[in-house]
């Protein structure tokens, strides 16, 4: 029996609208960035996906409608996993990402604001962050500050994250995963024995855990980057977006956006 012409068009239709979906914006004669985030909620970053009109949609899309406004520029936010967020931007699918830390491997992949010393310059930061280990809650790890205590370990961290190259530098086994799922159910089964993560890795983790200080190492700055062939057409509008994140840690605006989630305990 054959298809009807209906049939043919609609499933023809499906596919265009798929492919365009994934083609850079510029390229469907829209001006808007396109800007990657993660597909996870993690307080308070980011919320769910879906919330990002909502009264609290996290710090970084707050952040983004204040610069939006600012410098009167339109965007798209598209939600996928970290490890796509950088597939896409590297390929020139999405525009820009937020946020990264600067490493020399990175940067021939993605653009950063303007260097000082060698380094981005820490003044365009949008936060500080750094790694901490999570061990399973009322079962002690010996972590002590000298990573030479965790030599007999292995540890769990989210794949791609820059903590991940890090620690194994310097000897230290890591069992890498797409997701924090993953991790827990590796803690919960004793695959890995403690967990490398952000501040707030706590509470998107399935299993009760407790976070050891100090940090890993000192804390780093986390930028807004770019795709390479975004600063290609529009570099001022990008070295804008960066002066822009300066100005508002130089007033407060980042911290003010902050402290509207001091008294929330999640989302």
């Amino acid at each position: 029996m054959r298809p009807k012409i209906g049939d043919i068009l609609l499933r023809c239709s499906a596919l265009i609208g798929l492919w365009l979906s994934f083609i850079p914006a510029h390229t469907q004669g829209s001006k808007a960035i396109k800007i990657c985030l993660r597909d996870e909620a993690e307080f308070h970053i980011l919320n769910e996906p879906g919330t990002e009109g909502g009264p609290f949609p996290g710090v970084y899309i707050d952040i983004l409608k204040e610069l939006s406004n600012e410098l009167d520029f339109k965007y798209k936010i598209i939600r996928f996993p970290y490890v796509r967020c950088m597939k896409y931007l590297q390929a020139g699918i999405s525009d820009a990402y937020m946020a990264i830390s600067y490493n020399k491997d990175r940067e021939k992949l993605y653009a950063y604001p303007p260097k000082q010393e060698q380094l981005p310059d820490p003044k365009y930061a949008v936060d500080l962050s750094g790694f901490y280990f999570y061990g399973k809650k009322d079962i002690s790890i010996p972590w002590n500050g000298n990573l030479d205590s965790m030599k007999n370990l292995t540890i769990g961290a989210i794949k791609n994250f820059s903590i991940v190259k890090w620690l194994r530098k310097r000897g230290i086994k890591v069992d890498e995963s797409r997701d924090y799922e993953t991790l827990s159910r590796k803690l919960k089964l004793g695959r890995i024995q403690a967990i490398a993560g952000h501040l707030e890795t706590g509470k998107r983790l399935d299993t009760p855990v407790t976070i050891h200080q100090p940090p890993i190492a000192p804390l780093k700055p986390y930028f807004m980057v770019f795709s390479n062939s975004f600063i290609e057409r529009r570099p001022q509008l990008a070295q804008k977006v960066w002066e822009a994140i300066h100005q508002m840690q130089k007033n407060k605006g980042i911290e003010n956006i902050v402290n509207r989630y001091k008294d929330k305990s999640g989302f």
